[in-house]
């Protein structure tokens, strides 16, 4: 992801405050999709009004603690990532340089994305499948391209 995509999919993340988080899922490993506002079902799989994806290093905060990371096993974490069903999106962070993401939910619950590899934040790339994506935005009216920004 560059610089530019980065930018475009922060332009979408306040789209997403004051939606209740409907479903949080895994693909067992690293990645972890949280489902905002109404679900639908698509294909065998799940659909919702905003999905925010994130991929890499990430982890889940509640007050003073860490409770559930990428590095841990899915089964173990699972019950701490539940905490955030139900819960609003109070608020979007987004820090530059470094394009750290913090999702901050209700009753102290914080997600955080860190971006690590350092091509992420290129003006441009040789090759798109060198760069790692580390977080971006889907949904209703979202583009498909992670460079297109909201129109404000």
């Amino acid at each position: 992801m560059t610089i530019a995509a980065f930018e475009a999919q922060a332009s979408w993340l306040p789209t997403v405050v004051g939606l209740r988080c409907a479903a949080v899922r895994t693909d067992g490993e690293h990645l972890i999709s949280l489902y905002f506002g109404e679900l639908r079902a698509a294909d065998d799989d799940l659909d919702a009004e905003r999905v925010i994806t994130l991929d890499g290093a990430w982890r889940v905060e509640q007050g003073e603690s860490i409770i559930a990371a990428s590095e841990d096993p899915d089964d173990e974490r699972e019950e701490f990532l539940n905490e955030l069903l139900d819960k609003h999106l109070d608020r979007v962070d987004v820090t530059r340089p470094g394009y750290d993401l913090a999702l901050v939910f209700e009753e102290t619950l914080i997600v955080r994305c860190f971006p690590i590899d350092s091509l992420e934040y290129a003006d441009d790339i040789d090759d798109p499948e060198d760069a790692e994506i580390s977080w971006w935005v889907d949904g209703d009216g979202v583009p498909d391209d992670w460079e297109t920004a909201r129109a404000e």
